[in-house]
């Protein structure tokens, strides 16, 4: 299967969809209020990530993914 680069992530979400795989941190039992400490605590790990981490993109990601919403 060939994806493009910035299909990448959609293609990943897909694939856990059809394998069954939770939908979503809210079906993990992880609250919307709790995304802001989720966010500022992997902000303090200092990660590695390709590209530098920064609080509104990480909260965005993290509040989608809490919402089951498939990454553009």
């Amino acid at each position: 299967m060939e994806v493009a680069e910035r299909d990448l992530a959609g293609s990943i979400w897909s694939l856990g969809q059809s394998v069954g795989t939770p939908a979503g941190l809210r079906s993990v039992g992880i609250r919307e209020d709790q995304i802001a400490t989720l966010t500022q605590a992997a902000l303090a790990k200092n990660l590695p990530s390709p590209r530098p981490l920064e609080y509104e993109a990480l909260y965005e990601a993290l509040h989608a993914e809490w919402a089951a919403q498939r990454p553009d």
